[in-house]
């Protein structure tokens, strides 16, 4: 799992797991792979 994920789809912006909120979690995130298509956040 990716300490990090990216706000935009650009994967400009970057949003670290421990600065992560619960308001975060139905927001749309983008992968740090370029290849890859994931895009969410899962909160535990």
């Amino acid at each position: 799992m990716a300490m990090y994920v990216y706000k935009d789809k650009g994967r400009t912006k970057e949003l670290y797991a421990k600065d992560a909120l619960k308001e975060d979690k139905n927001k749309r995130y983008y992968c740090p792979n370029p290849n890859c298509d994931a895009h969410s956040i899962c909160l535990v």
